[in-house]
């Protein structure tokens, strides 16, 4: 026998319990470990004044009262207003050191390729910054900043991007969730499998408890839950069902990408991204929002490192580098962040790659493209009308196809 707790509302409620633990145990040929026995108190939210010390026996032998206890891998803790603080900052120190041990192999096989160290951190990380979101639910936002913090740098690693690169460019090119929503679907789904227990097992009847209407109005698990799905604009009702869960779930995909979209949208440093359109078939469709892109599956660590840095605004052309005040205690407009080359227009990357005119290198480099495109050319686009095509426009169609998605970035890590 292993992992028992007992709970009790009441100190002689918990004696008496204890009590009958142990004739049990004798009844069956069996002894209580009271070195791994202990008592914790747990205050009623928000209470101001602190509980009695209890005095609680087990074998005539006082029990040690702590204040933080880690019971099946779930840490509670009374130490401070919150019961999970401790067990978040436990999920953020297990998931660092996890992160760590994989991106340490990069010191001796080089750059983590983003599909493999997508699967790497789905396995070794993630895991530790969802561990019991079943139980604690979400989080608060101090506490998923905590954890939060971990995911960010570890995506930002795998695409070898600044740390002050935008966060929803690691969503929408690597095709992972934000974490709090990440976890939310985790919580969702164990809401569902309990749904679909028999009404005699345990778990249901005390989900069925939550169900209860002098229970709508507290702070419980249930209530949480309803208030984290209601900030993405969706609603869990007081008795959910098998199909409310299941369409709330099926709806959170489309919540994440319609939210990373807008972020992407929103900022006009991602302008690459904005006009991104799949041209595979022929004729532009719009790609998902959060997805896994090929490029990032280019086997040259400097080929898929340039060209993603163009992708995500990560460069280091005027437009961005003069971005930054850097100590100035003015902004740089747009309008002047010139090509230093022509000085004629804003240094951006598509200005850079397919017009600036300036620099003889360029012009060659931009001929040999323009040479090797026209023997190969991509689906069914002819040459004239690929050079027709707005710079933006032609960059991603030349993105669209794996032939000449590698051509591009080493035309890209020359001009660059």
């Amino acid at each position: 026998a292993d992992n028992i707790v007992l709970f009790s509302t009441s100190e002689a409620g918990l004696q008496s319990k204890l009590d009958d633990l142990a004739l049990w145990a004798s009844r069956n040929q069996m002894q209580v470990n009271i070195r791994k026995t202990v008592v914790m108190l747990i205050p009623r939210p928000a209470a101001r004044t602190p509980l009695p010390r209890p005095s609680l026996t087990l074998y005539g032998e006082h029990l040690e009262v702590k204040q933080k206890v880690t019971y099946v891998g779930i840490t509670f803790s009374v130490e401070s207003g919150n019961m999970w603080n401790a067990h978040f900052k436990s999920c953020e120190k297990r998931a660092r050191f996890a992160a760590n041990r994989v991106l340490f192999i990069e010191s001796h096989v080089g750059p983590l390729p983003p599909w493999e160290g997508r699967i790497l951190y789905r396995s070794k990380t993630e895991p530790h910054l969802t561990w019991g979101c079943e139980v604690t639910g979400c989080g608060t936002l101090q506490q998923l900043d905590d954890i939060e913090d971990v995911q960010n740098y570890f995506l930002r690693r795998i695409l070898q991007v600044q740390t002050r690169s935008q966060l929803c460019i690691l969503h929408s090119e690597l095709g992972l969730w934000p974490l709090p929503i990440r976890r939310l679907e985790l919580q969702l789904r164990y809401l569902l499998d309990v749904l679909q227990l028999p009404p005699t097992h345990i778990a249901k009847k005390a989900l069925r408890q939550c169900f209860t209407p002098r229970n709508h109005r507290a702070r419980f698990w249930l209530r949480q839950l309803q208030d984290s799905v209601a900030k993405l604009d969706l609603s869990l009702s007081n008795d959910p069902t098998v199909n409310e869960v299941t369409a709330v779930l099926a709806a959170l995909k489309g919540r994440v990408n319609s939210r990373i979209e807008r972020e992407v949208a929103a900022s006009e440093k991602l302008a690459p991204l904005h006009a991104r359109k799949d041209y595979s078939s022929g004729r532009p469709k719009r790609t998902a929002p959060v997805a896994f892109r090929e490029y990032l599956r280019l086997k040259a660590p400097e080929l898929r490192r340039c060209l993603t840095k163009i992708i995500v605004s990560d460069h280091s052309l005027s437009i961005e580098v003069l971005r930054r005040r850097d100590g100035r205690d003015y902004d740089i407009p747009r309008e002047l962040r010139l090509c230093r080359l022509c000085l004629g227009t804003t240094e951006e990357p598509m200005h850079v790659l397919f017009t600036c005119t300036a620099s003889e290198v360029l012009r060659t480099h931009r001929r040999e493209l323009w040479v090797w495109i026209s023997k190969n050319l991509p689906g069914k686009f002819d040459l004239a009308s690929l050079r027709s095509l707005e710079p933006d426009e032609l960059f991603h169609v030349l993105l669209s196809f794996e032939t000449t998605t590698e051509v591009l970035a080493q035309y890209c890590t020359r001009v660059m």
